[in-house]
C-alpha cells in the first residue's frame, strides 16, 4: 500500500502538477490498521522529499476509539 499510494501522488505531483492534494480512506474499521498507517507514512515522506507542495488532506473516517499512530 505504501508504494501505491507514493507513487500515485507522485504521479499527481509530476505529470499534473498537482500541488494540493487530499486522500481519503474510508474503510479502517473493516481492515487492517497497517493499510492506513502506510498511506499517511507515504504521504509524509512525498511532502518531506518535495518540497513544492502547498497542501496535502488526510481524510480517516472511523467511528472507534482508536486514534491513529504513527
Amino acid at each position: 500500500m505504501y508504494n501505491v499510494t507514493y507513487e500515485a501522488i507522485a504521479h499527481a505531483y509530476k505529470n499534473w502538477g498537482a500541488r494540493r492534494i487530499g486522500i481519503t480512506h474510508l474503510s479502517r474499521s473493516k481492515y487492517h490498521r497497517d493499510l492506513t498507517t502506510c498511506q499517511v507514512e507515504a504521504m509524509a515522506h512525498f511532502c518531506s522529499d518535495h518540497k513544492g507542495m502547498e497542501s496535502f488532506t488526510f481524510l480517516d473516517d472511523f467511528k472507534g476509539n482508536q486514534p491513529l499512530e504513527i
